[in-house]
């Protein structure tokens, strides 16, 4: 849901860039959903992947934070005074719209995850 929203909102600055208050309600929208996203991964990922894989998990998050992060500083710095700011939106609007192809259609099917909470939901009973 927040991912869907973060694409509604990635849409929706384009045509947002003119009025400065609704601008600026987007781009706090779209940090909220960021912000709600990133406090899931470590309970949900620690839940379905165990203790000792998640944390090899969230290190690569944070590696994949820190070159988002590098990334942007090089668009913004480099790329933005070509294309301007609604270009740079779109290039963060296809960025969104891969990540959302890469989960839907590449990990479809990988973990069986009714099976998984089943058989956590037994081990914790003691069945």
């Amino acid at each position: 849901v927040l991912l869907a929203l973060q694409v509604v909102m990635s849409l929706v600055f384009v045509y947002l860039r003119h009025i400065k208050v609704a601008y600026v309600v987007a781009v706090l929208v779209c940090c909220a959903c960021d912000g709600g996203t990133f406090t899931l991964y470590a309970s949900e990922i620690s839940k379905v992947f165990g203790v000792g894989l998640s944390i090899l998990i969230m290190a690569l998050i944070m590696s994949g934070l820190s070159l988002g992060t590098l990334t942007g500083v090089m668009l913004n710095k480099y790329v933005q005074p070509h294309i301007g700011y609604s270009g740079l939106f779109w290039i963060f609007l296809l960025m969104t719209a891969g990540c959302v192809i890469i989960l839907e259609f590449f990990f479809k099917g990988q973990v069986d995850w009714a099976h998984t909470r089943e058989k956590r939901s037994r081990e914790s009973r003691g069945l």
